[in-house]
């Protein structure tokens, strides 16, 4: 027994030696046999499989094989590919010298047609047969990210991943471990093989731009193909073709792409995005070459190999500009596996990539060793990995320029300034979440005061008080907010305050952006009341269709004030108009809110996709409340897009729709308002033909609409000085009115902003002027007036 255990012991160690020796790293470089220069990207296959790796921009390159022997293609277009056999007994290094395959030129027949084109119809024809045949797939990754400034290398980011792809279902990337220089957090580390970045797909994205494919099923409708030369590969023929786009508005590229003959193959492309290709402040300049090579191992699909992305990208704003970005990046993609059933779990969600949380746990540097996919450092990259330490941030490799980077401060701290860091830290924690409160209207004169925010675990209050110079009274209030978790569905506020309220609300003007209209001698947009008010609401949500449920109640008691001051920095003779006398009372009432969509953004920056549902209620007999009404209140806002869809800013037409309706003795603290300008500021959507004061009533619709253009119109008279300087056009109008009875008219102590007729305009706008601004140009059909006004750019 103890003979055969022996043996057996005998045979486990003999099978173990063979493993280890089955295993074998070799590296070396590739050069052109006649004069000695690198070829960088040159393929290394290991035959019959489908692994392999490529040489870095000197020509070196590193490869792990695990079964013994192998058989060992380099190849490189315009090169004769060289075959070795790697043997357990072989060395470790391995240099290769590729001799260049001089090729004549065959006569080209003039013909009324450019030969690219009969072979770009060929890969596209051949390209849908075996996509057809192409289901999914994963493959091992190794990704490297090199920044650069204007003279050194500022960080270097690496990762080992494994992406894959499903037909239906798209492209996922699972990072199993990486590592940074040491003025990187692992954090700040966004190196990936970009979920597959194929640029033999249809459609590819770059930076929200869907660019065409060069093998689009109508590339030949979007592209002009032209044959430039010949070049050999293993006795074939390679065609050289030169890819430009036909049209000068859809997103595409320009470059060249290799083809090899009898397969009709995409094998190498080198492109990048044309001029059409640009990007909204504060990017400047984009420029990236994106350069990628494909295999099919002998096989029947062509996947990708590699992808390789080089150049450079510019930011800045008026007064600040920074230094140039260069990136370098370069993902290896290998050991492929074709057809097989991946996971529904991988797909779950949108996000793109996730984390493998139980190989980051293991020891990195030894993860990237062992990798056969690491493609090596050059020397800068070696010395930037030895060298850069955390005091080398990138906010001090990228310090700004100009008249405003006098504001931007980069602080280093040192070990000695450790002890007055903390000092700062304690006060910045007392300061941390508190804001002041600061306004100026004609009832309250001067509101002082400060706000303070804390959290304790999983509750968070809010608190405010201050003083009010014009009726010289405190003001004070507070919001208690419980919750499980910041993601949980359900949510609990309870609220007080004893303050003056606004007798419209308005998203458009906060406050403190009114008081400034109002110090310069303007028409006070607001008119006030004071109110006591006690609320309580709780809400729940469904992200699965982004909305909200908030439900509550309010006991309100309110009283009136009057007009204390006149006054204007300007020192301007302008009297502002009496605050309204208003029915006092306690107002107690039930509401109900639902939101759905993206969260509000104000001013018309961006487009969104927005419902708001409001409906309250309040009732002498169930709520002992002194007023009786309902009303219910609706807000949405839409986006369509237009032309140009590929862009990642295409043409839209944006929609706002405001409108209300109540029922029983509403009271003017509750009337609905339609938005004008603040003067000339009439950001989106307002009237811009409606100054000083909005239209206010017991009823009201309003419906706000603009069609951006962007750059396209002089982008089609070809003016390109508003095109490089990201000025646009919109075309925008309004439509509304609202509805006061004859008899709460009369009841009424002042004379609201109404019209009982529809407010029409319709004007253009020049948009994107210095990059911040808008200028609109508006004309008022109803009273055939002319108005301009300015407000902030449309961005998105």
């Amino acid at each position: 027994m103890r003979e055969q255990t022996i043996l057996i012991s005998l045979l486990i160690l003999i099978g173990s030696f063979h493993l280890l020796s089955a295993q074998k790293i070799i590296e070396g470089i590739i050069r052109d046999r006649e004069s000695g220069q690198a070829l960088p990207a040159a393929n290394i296959q290991i035959e019959g499989t489908l692994r392999g790796t490529i040489s870095n921009d000197q020509g070196s390159y590193i490869l792990k094989l695990d079964e013994l022997p192998a058989s060992i293609l380099v190849s490189y277009i315009g090169y004769a590919s060289e075959r070795v056999t790697i043997t357990a007994e072989s060395a470790q290094r391995h240099d290769f010298f590729l001799a260049p395959i001089s090729y004549q030129l065959e006569p080209i027949i003039v013909t009324d047609e450019d030969p690219a084109l009969r072979i770009m119809r060929e890969v596209i024809r051949r390209k849908k047969e075996w996509r057809a045949n192409l289901q999914s797939y994963q493959a091992n990754a190794y990704t490297r990210v090199v920044l650069e400034n204007d003279t050194s290398i500022t960080s270097i980011m690496e990762s080992i991943s494994t992406a894959f792809w499903e037909k239906d279902k798209g492209t996922r990337e699972l990072i199993k471990s990486r590592r940074q220089t040491s003025n990187l957090n692992a954090d700040e580390n966004f190196a990936s093989v970009g979920v597959i970045t194929n640029l033999y797909d249809d459609n590819i994205e770059i930076g929200g731009f869907q660019l065409i494919g060069v093998t689009h099923p109508e590339a030949l409708k979007y592209y002009e193909f032209h044959l430039e030369g010949q070049r050999q590969r293993d006795n074939q023929i390679v065609y050289d073709i030169s890819v430009s786009p036909r049209s000068k508005l859809q997103p595409s590229f320009v470059g060249k792409i290799a083809v090899l003959d009898q397969a009709f193959a995409l094998i190498d492309v080198d492109l990048k995005p044309a001029e059409m290709v640009f990007f909204p402040p504060p990017i400047e300049n984009f420029d990236l070459q994106y350069q990628q090579q494909f295999n099919n191992f002998g096989r029947e699909y062509w996947l990708p190999v590699d992808i390789r992305v080089n150049g450079s990208i510019k930011i800045g704003f008026p007064g600040l500009h920074f230094p140039s970005i260069i990136i370098r990046r370069i993902s290896r993609l290998s050991d492929y596996q074709v057809n097989l059933p991946l996971p529904d779990s991988l797909f779950r969600g949108k996000k793109l990539w996730s984390i493998d949380s139980t190989s980051l746990q293991q020891n990195t540097d030894s993860i990237f060793t062992n990798n056969p996919e690491v493609v090596p450092f050059t020397p800068s990259e070696e010395v930037a990995y030895t060298t850069l330490d955390s005091t080398m941030t990138l906010e001090k490799a990228y310090r700004p320029t100009g008249p405003l980077a006098r504001f931007i401060k980069v602080e280093v701290e040192t070990e000695g300034e450790n002890h007055k860091g903390k000092e700062r830290n304690t006060k910045k924690d007392i300061l941390q979440d508190l804001s002041p409160i600061l306004q100026f209207d004609r009832v309250d004169e001067v509101t002082v005061g400060v706000k303070k925010s804390f959290s304790l675990t999983a509750l968070k209050f809010d608190i405010l008080g201050g003083y009010k110079s014009g009726h010289r009274n405190w003001f004070y209030g507070g919001k208690f907010t419980f919750f499980r978790t910041e993601k949980s569905r359900w949510r609990g506020q309870l609220g007080y305050s004893n303050n003056t309220t606004q007798r419209y609300s308005s998203t458009t003007y906060p406050l403190l952006f009114s008081s400034i209209h109002t110090l310069l001698g303007y028409r006070d947009y607001y008119d006030f009341y004071r109110n006591q008010k006690w609320d309580f609401h709780f809400s729940y949500a469904l992200p699965v269709i982004k909305s909200r449920f908030t439900m509550g109640f309010n006991q309100e008691k309110h009283g009136n004030l009057e007009k204390t001051t006149d006054f204007n920095i300007l020192n301007r003779h302008f009297v502002q108009r009496e605050n309204p006398v208003l029915p006092t009372g306690q107002l107690r009432s039930l509401d109900l809110e639902v939101t759905v969509g993206d969260d509000f953004v104000p001013w018309g920056i961006i487009g969104q996709n927005h419902l708001t549902m409001r409906a309250e209620i309040s009732t002498n007999q169930f709520l002992n409340s002194d007023f009786d009404y309902q009303l219910l209140q609706v807000n949405l806002d839409f986006r369509i897009p237009t032309f140009l869809r590929r862009r990642l800013l295409p043409n839209v037409f944006d929609v706002h729709v405001s409108a209300g309706t109540s029922s029983g003795n509403l009271p003017p603290q509750r009337f609905g308002t339609l938005n004008g300008a603040l003067q000339i500021f009439a950001p989106f959507p307002t009237f811009k033909s409606l100054i000083g004061k909005p239209y206010e009533g017991e009823k009201y619709l309003g419906l706000f609409g603009e069609h951006t253009f962007r750059t396209l119109p002089f982008e089609l008279i070809g003016w390109q000085w508003p095109v490089k300087n990201n000025i646009g056009i919109i075309l925008h109008g309004a439509l509304g009115r609202t509805w006061i009875t004859e008899d709460h008219l009369k009841k009424l102590s002042y004379y609201p902003v109404y019209l009982n007729r529809f407010h029409q305009e319709v004007g253009f706008s020049l948009n994107g002027v210095f990059n911040l601004f808008r200028l609109d140009f508006t004309r008022r059909l109803d009273k055939k007036e002319f108005y301009i006004s300015f407000s902030l750019s449309r961005i998105f």
